[in-house]
């Protein structure tokens, strides 16, 4: 290969890199001022319901009340689990102040996402000064390591249970929760129950009415707007809700669930 074309070769691989480093420092969104500001935390592998559920509830908040960014390590976009590219609006090193930290799950949340050494500093860093912070399926075990789960309640995806009780010895795993709250941390088994999660915040900024607004306009389960309402249970996990029992019926089939799906569960502690 001649120098000449060595030469070019060289220049075009640092104009790439030249490239991928201003994109952190020139990708930023414009944010409403006084607005609460969500940060969700998006990385190679996420998977793509536990960040577009909570996503989806914040940017159905209208009237100027919120900013709802996308945040990675180097600001660069990123690949879901899926296939699917993602932009970033902000990184590590330029995102705004965080009031709802929110934390998905991803491919590797409970294995080698655990030694990403720079997403735990930032969500422990950012998540100290946050109003909420939350968590979504496997995204707890970073919660974990960032030391949010120490002597509190806390829940995750069924199975990954047992390994979150042996990681964080200190944190009472809740397996009956679909949703755990324990002072401004927000845990949830993920799926349907992160939609919940996302609600559950809105209320407690913005009041019931305003947050049964958003879940009837997205058709939320349970909803005024859902046609089925009268099958399920009426509204989401609100405020209120939240601190009534929890149905035993529904309780049983979870866990008949969970330990034909993963057998490990039946040795977990109740």
């Amino acid at each position: 290969m001649s120098k000449k074309i060595l030469t070019l070769l060289g220049i075009a691989a640092m104009m790439l890199a030249g490239a991928q480093s201003a994109w952190s420092q020139n990708r930023t969104m414009e944010l409403i001022p006084g607005a609460k500001n969500v940060g969700l935390v998006i990385f190679d592998g996420l998977s793509i319901g536990e960040w577009s559920a909570p996503y989806d509830v914040w940017t159905h908040v209208k009237g100027n009340k919120v900013n709802v960014f996308n945040i990675t390590e180097d600001g660069r976009p990123i690949t879901t689990a899926t296939g699917i590219q993602l932009q970033a609006d902000f990184s590590f090193a330029n995102a705004p102040q965080i009031d709802v930290l929110v934390v998905p799950s991803g491919a590797g949340s409970s294995n080698k996402d655990l030694v990403n050494a720079a997403r735990i500093n930032f969500v422990k860093e950012r998540g100290k000064k946050a109003e909420w912070v939350t968590s979504y399926c496997g995204g707890a075990f970073t919660l974990g390591l960032a030391g949010f789960l120490d002597g509190k309640r806390a829940t995750t995806y069924p199975g990954y249970m047992k390994q979150m009780q042996e990681m964080f010895p200190n944190t009472k795993v809740d397996r009956q929760a679909r949703m755990a709250v324990d002072g401004n941390v927000v845990s949830t088994q993920g799926g349907i129950a992160a939609f919940e999660a996302a609600l559950y915040v809105v209320e407690a900024y913005f009041g019931k009415q305003f947050a049964d607004d958003v879940a009837n306009t997205m058709i939320y389960p349970g909803s005024a707007a859902d046609p089925w309402n009268r099958n399920l249970q009426k509204g989401y996990a609100s405020l209120d809700q939240f601190k009534t029992s929890i149905d035993p019926v529904y309780i049983g089939s979870q866990k008949a669930w969970e330990e034909r799906r993963f057998p490990e569960m039946k040795k977990f502690a109740k």
